[in-house]
């Protein structure tokens, strides 16, 4: 009996002593799991700061749910406190001195370079899409351009986007009188306004009319010129080195609102696959333009020399303007002779840049024959354009999001946007359907085509043009996309490819109109 009341007491004492040590490895790996479970929850947010320090958005806002914790930062060193677990991290510098206590939500808030941690969505920003007025002085999204709500509030908020020109909040009398505001130069100070001693002179370069003297306009420099872009001269005059010159081209027609282009942020808010201003799309005054104007003009009037491209006979021709020289044959002349040279003469854009669709991610960029690998990149490259050197880096800026600086291309980004018409004929040289229709929109307002007379058309996932040419008593559809190399004649529908009768959005530098109805288009 004794010997099985020992044995008993052996078993009883060995399994306490297994139990106890199972407890003490439980908690040990329990207390090793929590530890983990809270340095991934720091690891997280210390990531998350990474992440958003390096995008290229201006303004970027975004909130994640962490257990009851103490954060604080300063002097680059993240401090992660949860449940007697402590950890530090060390992060960009760009993050604000912050002190959240016992807080269960850590929002991340970036402000140009700057980004604040704070326990909360900053104050004034819901995000809605619509601008409201305590929203202006917050610098949030839905208020850029600025949004007409946030004018002559009495506060000039350049974050979001005013200056002298577009706002009277910020009027440059402030600095003295010998400011002048101009914007687009330069050597302009926050507000958009220059310092000038005096008026500048005739064939002085300039930026805009307020810089000239008396009589004088910032008119865009004759073709000949090369060494400035733009110089005071009369009103229609052009400035050829030595002088002011009559132009032969009127390309800045009296029913456009947009005397200046991109980044001036002028006109209707547009939507064809991102938002933007009318005037930053159709830039019918830029010199980009000019040129492609006074080409067709060489074209129609028999001075190419050798200068012109394929489809400038064929242009003459059709249109009659080698038999009927009036001004009506010749604006068709031109028309014609620009929508060629955007279309199967491949004058100015070519290809399709299925690039930018791939490196936003999009899954058309598989649809349209692209590689997998191709997605996040600016990929595939069409030769002959400076794809090559565009990174692909997200969204770069506001109106468009796509575009930032036309003198250092590399500060850009080939993600998915739409870009101003100077881009895509003079930068680019191609882009997507979008992309050709805004070009070829441009290209004829500039030409003399009325406000009427052509349209950027939208339909299902597509984008394309409605022309009205000069003698014809309905509308054509023009859709140049990847050079499109059809003929296009009255009665004829551009490609058998798409249903372009089912437009539903009509638009140009004068903001929306109304579509033409099928009645009154060719092919419709």
């Amino acid at each position: 009996m004794a010997s099985e009341f020992f044995l008993l007491a052996s078993l009883l004492l060995i399994g306490i002593v297994f139990f106890s040590i199972f407890q003490i490895y439980t908690s040990i790996q329990s207390s090793q799991t929590k530890e983990a479970e809270v340095r991934t929850d720091a690891e997280i947010i210390a990531s998350l700061i990474y992440k958003i320090s390096k995008d290229p958005s201006s303004y970027l806002q975004y909130c994640l749910n962490v257990p009851l914790s103490n954060i604080t930062v300063e002097n680059g060193v993240l401090r992660y406190e949860s449940r007697s677990y402590k950890f530090a991290f060390l992060i960009p510098e760009k993050v604000e001195k912050s002190e959240l206590v016992e807080t269960t939500k850590v929002c991340f808030v970036k402000k140009g370079d700057t980004i604040i941690l704070s326990k909360e969505k900053e104050v004034g920003c819901n995000f809605n899409g619509i601008c409201e007025a305590e929203e202006c002085k917050s610098n949030c999204p839905d208020c850029y351009g600025p949004n007409s709500i946030c004018l002559n509030d009495g506060f000039c908020n350049i974050n979001i986007g005013e200056n002298c020109k577009n706002s009277a909040d910020c009027s440059c009398n402030v600095f003295g009188l010998n400011y002048v505001c101009c914007p687009e130069n330069p050597s302009s100070n926050k507000y958009g306004c220059v310092y000038l001693s005096e008026k500048k002179k005739k064939g002085q370069e300039c930026y805009c009319d307020e810089e000239c003297g008396s009589n004088l306009k910032c008119n865009p420099v004759d073709s000949s010129f090369t060494a400035y872009k733009k110089a005071c001269c009369e009103e229609g005059k052009s400035w050829n080195g030595s002088e002011c010159i009559e132009g032969q081209i009127n390309y800045c027609p009296s029913d456009t609102p947009c005397k200046r282009g991109w980044p001036g942020h002028k006109g209707e808010l547009l939507f064809i696959n991102e938002p933007n201003f009318a005037c930053d799309l159709f830039e019918i005054c830029h010199p980009t333009t000019q040129k492609i104007v006074e080409e067709s003009y060489k074209c129609c009037i028999n001075e190419c020399n050798g200068d012109c491209h394929s489809y400038c006979k064929e242009a003459l021709k059709y249109s009659g303007y080698d038999n009927d020289k009036s001004n009506e044959k010749l604006k068709y002349c031109m028309g014609l002779y620009i929508t060629s040279g955007f279309g199967p003469a491949r004058r100015w854009m070519f290809g399709y840049d299925l690039a930018e669709v791939c490196c936003a991610g999009i899954d058309y960029c598989l649809e349209a024959g692209g590689k997998p690998d191709y997605l996040g990149k600016c990929l595939p490259l069409v030769e002959g354009t400076p794809l090559d050197k565009l990174p692909c880096k997200g969204k770069v800026s506001i109106y468009p999001v796509g575009w930032k600086s036309d003198s250092n291309i590399e500060e850009n980004s080939c993600y998915f946007s739409d870009l101003p018409a100077h881009v895509n004929y003079g930068i680019l040289k191609t882009g997507v359907c979008a992309d050709y229709s805004v070009a070829v929109t441009t290209a004829l307002r500039a030409a003399g085509y009325k406000k009427d007379e052509v349209f950027t058309a939208v339909g299902p996932m597509h984008a394309y043009n409605i022309v009205k040419f000069p003698g014809q008593n309905k509308y054509v559809i023009i859709d140049t996309t990847g050079n499109n190399g059809a003929n296009w004649r009255p009665g004829q529908d551009p490609t058998n490819w798409y249903p372009h009768c089912k437009y539903y959005e009509c638009m140009n530098d004068n903001g929306y109109f109304n579509c033409p109805p099928k009645s009154e288009v060719w092919g419709c």
